[in-house]
């Protein structure tokens, strides 16, 4: 099987990030911006026009698992048109959802539908496509979210101060539908489906050189070392330690990132004013986007869970920075955007899913640790408000925070110790047999 110049896996990445930008960055990261004229409009509570976001996660979360199932089974570009058109029309149609009834109704048809071309189905095309750098060229497709959620957030908040929010949801759907058209043109679920291997597969070099002259006895050492390769991950166990650990730290990480969404809030009780409350969001979305990308860089030098690890690290350092200097607006600012890159923890637990599992577990395994993750951020931006209401500060919740950063760390160190007792046992077992 021929290989390919990197052009033809650039419209991979193109496609990728796409997906990406539509289900994260058109849906998740613009999200907040309609909430205060919705509420005005239908004339309800700020906090129940707000739940829309989190029944959008959750069925986004629960629907993740039988997505990647049917993408899995060969229906790709239907999949793709399907649910492309109909997360476009269900946020078009809650332009003119007139009740909170129907306001909620079409959030979650967009979330179920969303689900076919989100963060679980884009790491796996990404897994199946790319063999070399992988977790690099992850962190660049999971930019493109953040890129647009901070580009397209004063865009819309410019389009419904001028012409009001139905007209914003048009163009929301119209521009999920429009960035989700390179991957219908030029993906496939997997790169065998086009006649290409996953670039950096069977010692293909950086710029995509043939090897058909690889002869049988290399095709025979090549197969071998991918069952060696395959028996040295995890097997899936739903009630192994692994597992539970790793569905653990994506629940602990997704409540810490939901903190972020607060910053505002906490600016104005620490006594730094409403404008540094938006500055210290800016420094959040740089981090945001700054972290999804280094950690995958970083993950592919050193290692995935080294790379995890230090991000970890930045997490708690942020925090640290906002309980320590609240009278500080440059340390606030620094606390933000470290704070910001909790949102690349779900790029560190697709890495650390497919170090642990491998390609051919990956999607099972992400898939249901994307329930964790969105029911997890879901229920925490509920949980902070409310804590906020009975405690009146925000001091306790960012110790909370502080303390389940340090949990996931711990877990992380015994993900870690599980990944290398099993592939020693592996070894093992395979001497004793010779």
């Amino acid at each position: 099987m021929k290989k390919h110049p990197f052009q033809k896996y650039f419209f991979v990445l193109g496609g990728c990030g796409g997906l990406a930008a539509a289900c994260l960055g058109m849906i998740s990261n613009v999200n907040g911006i309609f909430f205060a004229p919705v509420s005005e409009s239908l004339g309800t509570g700020l906090g129940t026009v707000s739940l829309n976001a989190t029944l959008t996660a959750l069925a986004t979360g629960f629907a993740s698992p039988a997505a990647v199932r049917l993408v899995q089974k060969g229906r790709f570009k239907t999949c793709m048109l399907a649910s492309s058109m109909a997360t476009a029309l269900a946020t078009a149609a809650m332009a003119f959802s007139h009740t909170i009834f129907l306001y909620h109704l079409f959030g979650i048809i967009r979330g179920i539908s969303s689900a076919f071309f989100g963060i679980p189905v884009v790491t796996c095309i990404m897994g199946n496509w790319f063999d070399k750098n992988r977790n690099s060229y992850m962190g660049m497709v999971m930019c493109c979210s953040g890129i647009v959620g901070c580009v397209m957030s004063p865009v819309l908040s410019w389009v419904i101060g001028q012409f009001g929010y139905s007209i914003a949801y048009l163009l929301c759907g119209a521009l999920i539908f429009l960035f989700c058209l390179p991957a219908m043109r030029f993906l496939t679920y997997r790169p065998e489906e086009q006649g290409m291997l996953a670039y950096g597969k069977g010692g293909e070099n950086e710029d995509g050189a043939d090897a058909d002259g690889a002869d049988e006895g290399g095709a025979k050492e090549n197969g071998a070392a991918k069952r060696q390769r395959e028996e040295s991950f995890l097997r899936y166990r739903p009630l192994s330690f692994a597992f539970l650990a790793l569905a653990l730290t994506a629940f602990l990480c997704q409540s810490v990132c939901s903190f972020a969404q607060h910053l505002s809030g906490y600016a104005v009780s620490a006594g730094q004013g409403s404008a540094a409350g938006s500055w210290m969001i800016s420094a959040a979305m740089v981090g945001n986007i700054a972290a999804k990308f280094l950690v995958g860089v970083i993950c592919d030098k050193i290692g995935e869970f080294k790379g995890a690890g230090i991000l970890l690290l930045a997490i708690l350092s942020g925090i640290v920075c906002l309980v320590c200097l609240p009278g500080s607006l440059p340390a606030m600012l620094l606390g933000s955007a470290l704070l910001g890159c909790s949102y690349a923890c779900a790029l560190m637990l697709s890495i650390l899913t497919f170090s642990l599992y491998g390609t051919r577990q990956y999607g099972k395994v992400y898939s249901y640790i994307t329930v964790i993750l969105n029911t997890g951020g879901a229920l925490a931006i509920s949980v902070i408000g409310y804590a906020y209401d009975f405690l009146g500060e925000y001091l306790p919740i960012l110790l909370a925070a502080l303390i389940f950063t340090v949990m996931a760390f711990c877990l992380l160190l015994g993900l870690w110790g599980s990944k290398y007792r099993q592939r020693d046992s592996r070894q093992k077992e395979a001497m004793e047999i010779a």
